[in-house]
């Protein structure tokens, strides 16, 4: 399985901006079989620049671009994800990452690879979806690794293709467009970057169990 992020990173290729515009359907999210998702949780608590009192982005999902919301092409939710009972997500709609549990490991890539280059008018960017020149934690998640009482994630690290070809300089389009449930970007140690949702709509970079990195299989 490939290995994910999913929180912001300080270096990014993006690519879901020009190609999915207007796949958003009218109305709001719903799960399998019709359900609403929730009501998106009131995090008017939170403080963006305090890692203890984070807001909350549970449901907090549109189908046009709003200001603290994903635009998500996505229609359906299953839910699944990270089941436990999670001490670090607060009743006042915030959650604190320092306090968050995180999975164990420092497993080293070898063989990963990853390359940006320009040819011509076309920026060509290729890999293997393992990290370069970083360590992931150990997944599946250990049986006795703490994390795993609030995250039974049973996937397994491993290489897959990435090839794109983009622009070597990009324009603006001139409407926002949705972001997928799978992969919209790259980061540049290699590593496939997903939106922030879970498998039910809710905050995923919150519930979901990553490594130091931020990092976790996709399943």
């Amino acid at each position: 399985m490939r290995i994910i992020r999913i929180v912001a990173a300080s270096a990014v290729i993006v690519f879901a901006g020009s190609a999915l515009s207007g796949c958003g359907p009218q109305g709001g999210p719903t799960q399998t079989g019709g359900g609403s998702i929730g009501s998106p949780v009131d995090n008017s608590a939170g403080d963006p620049l305090d890692p203890t009192r984070l807001p909350l982005g549970d449901y907090h999902v549109t189908y046009s671009a709003q200001s603290g919301e994903i635009f998500s092409c996505q229609t359906v939710f299953n839910g699944g994800g990270a089941s436990g009972s999670a001490p670090w997500i607060h009743v006042d709609g915030t959650w604190d990452a320092t306090s968050k549990a995180r999975v164990a490991g420092q497993v080293a890539w070898p063989s990963a690879v990853f390359s940006i280059t320009l040819q011509g008018a076309t920026r060509v960017v290729s890999g293997n979806g393992l990290p370069v020149g970083f360590t992931t934690g150990v997944f599946p998640i250990a049986a006795n690794d703490p994390a795993r009482q609030y995250d039974q994630n049973p996937n397994a690290i491993g290489a897959h293709s990435i090839s794109y070809n983009l622009p070597a300089i990009p324009t603006a389009v001139p409407t926002p467009s949705c972001t997928p449930g799978g992969m919209i970007g790259v980061a540049l140690d290699g590593v496939p970057i997903f939106n922030g949702l879970d498998a039910g709509g809710r905050d995923a970079v919150a519930h979901e169990v990553q490594d130091d990195c931020g990092g976790h299989p996709q399943q």
